[in-house]
């Protein structure tokens, strides 16, 4: 089947919390260049949500994943939708939750939503059925 090529619609990350971090750091604004910095880079595990929306348009769902340094894997209980680091630095977080963010790009919101859910944890998982996702695009 050929398929003409489609620009993707852009999203953007409003901003994340995490109450796993010291309280001045738990709202983290993607848009600045430094935040939270780990006493111990090697061994860093938190929750992290993310409001996600279009970019331009001021809605967002809420995604979560645990932000994990791979000397910290054992100690995740359930090793899904995480996102690994070799050891963590304010920088290389901020870029992989921006690059993760920006692979899940698609032509539509509900083309994005299909592969937001691969990495991230969605607020209404469970609550829609496949046809009811693809009306709310």
């Amino acid at each position: 089947m050929s398929m003409s090529r489609h620009h993707n619609i852009k999203l953007a990350v409003a901003f994340g919390t995490s109450g796993d971090l010291p309280e001045q750091y738990q709202v983290i604004d993607f848009n600045q260049e430094s935040g939270y910095e780990a006493p111990d880079p090697d061994n860093v595990a938190f929750q992290l949500s993310l409001d996600i929306g279009i970019e331009g348009t001021g809605k967002t769902d809420v995604f979560q994943c645990i932000v994990v340094t791979r000397n910290n894997i054992g100690k995740i209980h359930k090793k899904e939708k995480l996102i690994v680091l070799n050891e963590y630095t304010f920088k290389k977080f901020r870029e992989a939750i921006l690059n993760t963010v920006r692979s899940c790009e698609g032509v539509n919101w509900y083309d994005s939503l299909s592969k937001l859910i691969r990495k991230f944890i969605w607020e209404y998982e469970g609550m829609y059925d496949e046809d009811e996702i693809k009306k709310l695009n």
